[in-house]
């Protein structure tokens, strides 16, 4: 039995419509990596409050994670991946609300992982072109121009995908190979 993660689209002139799908074995597999990294004694693993400063508490925490583990070389992709991630469970939380940020590593490599109580799965927006012209500015949608976030996950990742949590909510994951 197969299941689908999420979908990413893109319109860029032609349509680009990529699966990322993993299987049931699989999907089992990153839920007990999960549950044993979250023991694990390097683990980052915190609570922050659904705010605008949330993405930028969690470049600065992986980023420092990153270079106490040496591996800085993936700290660029690390960073995007965990402001696009935390990016979106801020936006599917009320204001004010928690979020949980995860940065660990294992045998497969560096895993960043974002928490957030909203039910249903991440879905990716139509991907927009954007120019000049499109651009909006507004503080209100300062981040919230173009679909992006998704798509550009799944290609900086080695792995990507969600998993329910075992109380309520789901975790959006990213791993990235050293």
């Amino acid at each position: 039995m197969r299941t689908p993660l999420f979908e990413a689209s893109a319109n860029t002139g032609s349509t680009l419509t990529r699966r990322l799908i993993l299987d049931l074995q699989t999907r089992k597999q990153v839920e007990r990596i999960i549950a044993i990294v979250i023991g694990t004694p390097d683990c980052l693993l915190m609570s922050m409050l659904a705010s605008k400063a949330a993405p930028g508490l969690a470049r600065t925490l992986t980023s420092s994670r990153l270079h106490k583990w040496n591996c800085a070389h993936i700290s660029d992709d690390a960073l995007v991946i965990a402001s696009e991630l935390v990016t979106n469970a801020v936006a599917a939380t009320p204001s004010g609300g928690e979020i949980r940020f995860q940065v660990s590593r294992d045998c497969g490599g560096v895993l960043v992982a974002a928490w957030d109580d909203a039910p249903g799965t991440p879905q990716a927006r139509p991907v927009v072109e954007i120019s000049p012209e499109t651009l909006d500015l507004a503080e209100e949608r300062w981040d919230d121009n173009g679909g992006w976030g998704l798509p550009i996950v799944a290609t900086l990742a080695a792995e990507c995908g969600y998993c329910p949590d075992s109380v309520r909510g789901k975790w959006a994951w990213a791993r990235l190979k050293p």
